[in-house]
């Protein structure tokens, strides 16, 4: 969607550049464990029996991750999500996806429409 560069070099260059610089190690031993404390976060929000339960954590997800505010205090994701996209990240079918999609568009939780969502998280955390 966006142009990237990446740069690339040997796991034995980092660790020698890491190694003699003691800032840098204290910076990427916090921002690691930072990383380990989310991705532990989102696990136990994700880890459920409930397909709608997951399927609501992780449109939230999303909206933290790509959403933009809007003017009346909605998220909007601004990138396409397709319903077999958002099955395969909260662990269900592209079915259910589109049930708990659609019943939640009926509740007016959620609007969706050419693959963009827009939702209040606070309504699907309840």
């Amino acid at each position: 969607m966006t142009p990237i560069t990446i740069a690339s070099f040997s796991m034995a260059s980092f660790e020698s550049v890491v190694k003699q610089n003691g800032a840098m190690m204290v910076r990427l031993i916090t921002k690691m464990g930072q990383i380990i404390n989310e991705t532990e976060d989102r696990l136990q929000k994700m880890v459920t029996s409930s397909a709608t339960h997951r399927i609501k954590q992780a449109l939230v997800m999303f909206g933290e991750d790509l959403g933009d505010e809007s003017d009346q205090k909605l998220t909007e994701i601004p990138y396409p999500i397709t319903l077999k996209e958002l099955a395969w990240v909260s662990g269900t079918t592209r079915e259910t996806a589109g049930q708990v999609v659609s019943k939640l568009v009926e509740e007016g939780k959620v609007n969706y429409q050419h693959k963009t969502f827009q939702f209040d998280p606070a309504s699907l955390n309840e």
